[in-house]
């Protein structure tokens, strides 16, 4: 409550910043605010004032004077809104932040995250529901340049039939065409692995599409741990291909 005042006191106290959204989470807050003209304070600024304010809004509530360094994580997180960004996505997204944690707690199990998860002796990132990786139906998913006409066709229909039927399709999903496969399976409810090349951030939460598949429990996202925003080379590529074609096989050792 303290910190939900102090971000709706920030636009009374700051005419310059207007405050369209806002959300408090038991361990973090999002604001989506607008600067309305020309300051010259940093937003920095703004931010540790709110910061200050709920500090002291919390100590009313207490038998002792709370910092602001007590409270909150040195630091923010800003994402500026660009043009080419929905402001009604960001309205959406903070307004249903209490409707994920409320899936996250009542489906733990499909909202894991592993930061060292063994393959053999490859070391992963890991977020989702980890069952899958015991589902002996297991296909990978990788259409080659090499083939043919008829030989894609062949292997997309044989993905798409045994994803009806509940198999498991692994990939990195890295083309069109392997895009395409995975929407169509998704359409069938099959479950899906993916595998990415990033490493999660320290509070990693997948987009709201992958989200929703984890909240029911089709998906799993594996990472090779590389440096964020790294770009994705060809070695990275069959890095993740060969991945998915051992763990497809199964006989792999899990820990």
């Amino acid at each position: 409550m303290a910190v939900a005042k102090a971000i709706v006191h920030s636009g009374y106290e700051y005419p310059i910043l207007k405050l369209h959204q806002y959300c408090v989470m038991p361990d973090h807050a999002h604001i989506l605010l607008e600067v309305q003209e020309w300051s010259d304070q940093h937003l920095d600024f703004y931010i540790e004032k709110i910061k200050e304010t709920a500090a002291k809004k919390y100590s009313l509530s207490g038998n002792r004077i709370y910092t602001k360094e007590e409270i909150f994580e040195a630091g923010y997180c800003d994402k500026p809104l660009l043009r080419d960004i929905s402001l009604s996505g960001w309205y959406k997204y903070i307004r249903l932040n209490p409707h994920r944690l409320a899936l996250r707690m009542q489906y733990p199990q499909f909202f894991q995250r592993v930061h060292k998860l063994k393959i053999d002796e490859k070391e992963l990132e890991a977020y989702g529901n980890l069952s899958m990786l015991r589902n002996p139906d297991k296909m990978a998913v990788k259409i080659s340049s090499k083939y043919t006409e008829e030989e894609r066709v062949a292997k997309e229909n044989q993905w798409l039939e045994n994803a009806a039927r509940g198999s498991v399709l692994i990939s990195p999903f890295i083309s069109t065409a392997e895009k395409q496969i995975r929407e169509e399976a998704e359409k069938l409810g099959a479950p899906i692995i993916l595998i990415k090349h990033e490493a999660f951030p320290e509070r990693y939460r997948p987009s709201a599409h992958d989200f929703e598949l984890c909240a029911q429990g089709k998906l799993l996202i594996l990472s090779l741990g590389k440096e964020e925003k790294r770009n994705l080379t060809r070695g990275m590529c069959m890095e993740m291909n060969a991945l998915a074609a051992k763990i497809a096989k199964g006989g792999v050792r899990v820990w």
